[in-house]
């Protein structure tokens, strides 16, 4: 049973709170070993393995949820850095929300009105759903979604291995952001 020693945060320029200032540069942290989890998920995955807890960075509300299962771990302690959520915004570099997020939400599927992947906006916040090759995507997923698109192929052709697709999505969506 970890003992939690609980710190509430009186600088943000402290060096224990130099991991947290880096979330946006994940390859600093493959470099020092370390993962960082950033959200409730997969905070949660983190306290349920067995990957060791080197400490944590919470609001007053996120302690109280997660006490039981940081107590719970095998350390012996765990620092714990507790503060109000605009100087955690503030570390982190960007707004922290456990809500939903506006996101557009595309179904890759070979339909007749589907829309030609080269005229599809892959652009923002997007969520692609791909199916197994031959079931391919449920009605329920296909309706649920904000657009349907497809790879245009020949038409002696009726689909693609879907690793395929999904490499030709991501293409497609990392061509339109700007990162080729």
């Amino acid at each position: 049973m970890a003992t939690l020693l609980v710190t509430p945060i009186q600088a943000l320029d402290t060096p224990e709170l130099e991991v947290y200032s880096t979330l946006q540069r994940v390859v600093e942290h493959e470099r020092a070993g370390i993962f960082v989890a950033t959200n409730v998920k997969v905070v949660q995955r983190l306290l349920a393995s067995r990957f060791e807890v080197l400490s944590a960075l919470l609001t007053e509300s996120w302690l109280e949820k997660l006490e039981v299962s940081l107590k719970a771990r095998p350390e012996k302690a765990i620092p714990v850095y507790v503060g109000e959520k605009p100087p955690l915004e503030k570390i982190a570099g960007y707004h922290l929300h456990q809500g939903a997020v506006g996101v557009r939400c595309v179904a890759a599927h070979l339909s007749p009105d589907a829309t030609k992947l080269s005229g599809a906006d892959l652009s923002g916040n997007t969520c692609i759903f791909f199916g197994a090759e031959s079931p391919g995507l449920s009605d329920a997923v296909i309706s649920a979604c904000d657009d349907v698109v497809k790879i245009a192929m020949q038409s002696h052709m009726n689909s693609l291995n879907v690793a395929a697709a999904t490499a030709v999505f991501l293409y497609e969506a990392t061509r339109q952001r700007g990162n080729m």
